[in-house]
């Protein structure tokens, strides 16, 4: 509005008496009260309502319009006095004089009020209504990233499982798997595999090669007679990966298939389940005892890495018994 102003010629009007609406409605210096050329504008001709912080203002000097003002309301009382003075008490009565007194009142009042209507609060810009758009937060990088992540993972769920998981592979019924779990890639990802199917964490496998470890101590005799893990250098090789426990694997010590695939059996009594491109294969648990299910976990090898499959329940075909 000030540099609507500032666009108006400035003609030879005395400030005091010019009519602008700027100034009578807004409380805002119009182009007579504005310095001329390329002078800053002094915060003193602009009100406080208008100031961000009007408490920190030094006081200003009432304007021209309050002024004007003033002497209007004085000029009124002036006028009241003289009616007063023109009155002759032993002609009019006292109920005339209150009468007029009232009347006088009345009309003070309605001139107030209509100074007041002259001032227009600005137009709003923002909606009654819900919260400022201008106000609201823009995301920082990460969010953005954990958004689109999250946009992407909503849009995989609606794609068939061949495309979510294209390294399947045709052993397993692919249009019934439901979940293919990723666990970290350190050199224990069969191990993690088996701490998520199990106590559903996969930080636990440190705890899943504890229990292989005392199986296979405990049933040593077992495996040596029946040869099922060998003797001598493939026994100690297969003891080597269970109780190795540092935080990245070699290769010596990754999950093997046949002989952690078997032990993992036997330890969980549960059938067990490894597919791989070429091969496929479900170890039962060599043991006397009940199964504690017979739910198997399914597990796929690709690329020197173990991942978690989930199916549908379906109807399917098993692979080859191990052993």
């Amino acid at each position: 509005m000030i540099k609507a102003e500032l666009l108006k010629k400035k003609g030879s009007v005395d400030p005091d008496q010019c009519g602008c609406q700027s100034k009578l409605r807004y409380k805002l210096p119009c182009i007579h009260l504005l310095p001329e050329g390329n002078q800053p504008i002094p915060l003193s001709c602009v009100n406080k309502r208008w100031h961000l912080f009007p408490e920190d203002c030094p006081p200003q000097e009432s304007s021209s319009t309050d002024s004007d003002r003033t002497k209007q309301i004085l000029a009124v009382y002036a006028m009241m006095d003289q009616i007063y003075g023109m009155l002759n008490p032993e002609k009019t009565t006292n109920q005339e004089i209150g009468y007029i007194k009232d009347k006088l009142t009345t009309m003070l009042s309605a001139s107030k009020e209509k100074q007041k209507e002259k001032l227009i609060l600005p137009i709003r810009l923002t909606k009654n209504k819900g919260r400022n758009p201008s106000s609201k937060r823009g995301l920082v990088g990460v969010e953005m990233q954990a958004k689109q992540e999250r946009k992407k993972a909503k849009v995989e769920k609606t794609l068939p499982p061949k495309q979510r998981w294209p390294f399947l592979v045709p052993s397993l019924p692919i249009s019934q798997v439901s979940d293919v779990y990723d666990p970290s890639a350190d050199g224990h990802c069969g191990f993690r595999c088996l701490a998520k199917a199990i106590y559903g964490n996969e930080d636990d496998y440190q705890k899943v090669k504890n229990d292989m470890m005392k199986v296979l101590v405990d049933r040593k005799d077992f495996y040596w007679k029946s040869k099922v893990f060998g003797k001598g250098k493939e026994y100690d090789s297969l003891t080597k990966i269970i109780s190795y426990s540092g935080s990245s694997a070699p290769s010596e010590f990754w999950f093997s298939t046949l002989d952690c695939g078997q032990l993992a059996a036997d330890t969980y009594k549960r059938p067990i389940e490894i597919h791989h491109k070429d091969q496929a294969l479900i170890f039962l648990p060599m043991i006397k005892e009940r199964y504690q299910t017979f739910m198997t976990t399914i597990m796929l090898l690709h690329a020197s890495h173990y991942y978690l499959i989930t199916l549908n329940r379906c109807r399917r075909h098993f692979p080859t018994i191990a052993f």
